[in-house]
Parts: structure tokens; C-alpha cells; sequence
């Protein structure tokens, strides 16, 4: 089996995380000195990793918020109020003008 026929699985069953990692591991001759374990535990990572961010990003692509500038903010909700983490009021009032 060639490794044309392995990205093509890998496309074929939408584990593009595993892909990257994957034709990163081809590119780099480091790899060769992991254990079949540690490749594959960084092959599993890298398609975790793919999953959440694309769950982050569908999930603000679903929200409601309309002002899309607050994306970079720390914004951290409670239930009793919202604390911007690292940022005065006068810099978030100052990037949503």
C-alpha cells in the first residue's frame, strides 16, 4: 500500500486533522526516530485538535453576535457578570469603535 492510497483514505473519510499530521510526518525525517505509538498518539492529536477548532469556528459562525471585532477579545461569562480577562474597558470600548 503507497502513501497516495492512505491520503486518499483519509480524505475520503474527512480526517483531514490526521492528513496534515500525517504529510507533516512524510516531510520530516524526525519522525522516523518515534515509536509507531508516538506517531500514531500525534496523528490522533492532530485530528482532535482539527475537530475542535472546527467546532469553535462553526459554533461562532452560528452565533448570534453581530459585531464580529469582539472575536479576539478574552471574554469570559459568568453567571452573574462579564469579565474581559487581561483587558481594561477603555481598550474594549476603544476596538469596537
Amino acid at each position: 500500500m503507497n502513501q497516495e492510497t492512505i491520503i486518499n483514505k483519509m480524505s475520503e473519510l474527512k480526517l483531514e486533522g490526521f492528513k496534515t499530521a500525517y504529510l507533516r510526518q512524510i516531510e520530516n525525517r524526525n519522525y522516523d526516530k518515534l515509536s509507531f505509538n508516538e506517531k500514531l498518539y500525534n496523528l490522533l492529536e492532530s485530528q482532535d485538535t482539527f475537530q475542535h477548532n472546527r467546532k469553535i469556528q462553526m459554533n461562532f459562525k452560528m452565533s448570534k453576535i453581530k459585531d464580529k471585532k469582539t472575536r479576539g477579545l478574552n471574554i469570559v461569562h459568568s453567571s452573574h457578570r462579564v469579565e474581559l480577562k487581561g483587558t481594561s474597558m477603555r481598550k474594549f470600548m476603544s476596538k469596537i469603535d
